[in-house]
């Protein structure tokens, strides 16, 4: 998390100077939560948004942008792409298929 931090605070503030920036990195994967889709993906990012910002008391005019970075490693690919392979307990992500030990583990 720390590494992803550095990484896009210093790429931030190179392209929005003289603007300041503050990178926040959220510890969960909010495209993979259970019951998360869609049709309600962008209110669920502005309730984490909200909720960052009531902790360090930020007001509607603070922000300027809030760019949502997603990991999406598998998250939204078919199912017929997440491939049973006994040699992996971990999914092993490919160019063109997942392949893991228990398919059904990982798919939702």
């Amino acid at each position: 998390m720390l590494a992803e931090l550095v990484a896009l605070e210093g790429i931030f503030r190179k392209l929005f100077m003289p603007d300041e920036v503050l990178v926040h990195v959220c510890c969960c994967d909010i495209t993979t939560q259970r019951r998360n889709n869609p049709s309600n993906i962008v209110n669920k990012v502005t309730g984490i948004v909200k909720t960052e910002g009531n902790r360090y008391s930020f007001k509607i005019s603070d922000y300027r942008e809030i760019i949502h970075i997603t990991d999406a490693d598998g998250a939204f690919v078919p199912e017929t792409c997440v491939v049973h392979d006994p040699a992996y307990q971990k999914p092993f992500y490919g160019l063109s298929e997942i392949r893991v030990s228990d398919p059904l583990s990982i798919i939702d």
